[in-house]
Order: C-alpha cells, then structure tokens, then sequence
C-alpha cells in the first residue's frame, strides 16, 4: 500500500477487526470532502493522539446516498442511538 492508494476515489481500506475496525475511504457518495472536512468531529483516542471522524451527519447523509441494504440499517441503528430515553 502506498499514499497513491489513497488517491483513487473507488479505494476502499478496512483496518482492524471489530469492534476496533476503521474504514478509510477517499471519496463517498452525497458529501463534498470539503464540506465534510468542515463539520469533521476531533475525537482524542490516547495521550496526545487526536483523530477526525466523519460527522453524525455527514455520515448519515452518506449512507443515506448509498442506499445499500447495510447503509439503511446503519442508517436506523444511528438514529434510535440518537434519540432521548423521553422519545
């Protein structure tokens, strides 16, 4: 693997096992990297090691665009998550 493979929009990277697996994708569906980039949530994993993630929204926004049967699913276990016990 090299930098030039993070170059190409249709790469996709999978790192890790779950629970503690990170997908890398250079481009996704419904969102603008710029824009995204803007809203990205800073999110600190360890003692001086800080990393962006793809906001709530964004990511639902994606997953939404994508419309794959998981992305769907995805899409319905984020947003019960995001609910108040009041609702």
């Amino acid at each position: 693997m090299s930098a030039k493979d993070f170059t190409k929009p249709d790469n996709f990277f999978r790192m890790g096992t779950p629970p503690l697996m990170v997908g890398i994708m250079p481009k996704i569906s419904g969102v603008a990297f710029e824009q995204a980039w803007q809203r990205r949530v800073q999110v600190t994993i360890d003692e001086g090691l800080c990393v962006p993630f793809i906001s709530r929204e964004d990511l639902l926004t994606a997953k939404l665009s994508a419309g794959r049967a998981q992305d769907l699913i995805d899409v319905e276990a984020l947003r019960e998550s995001h609910q108040s016990p009041s609702d």
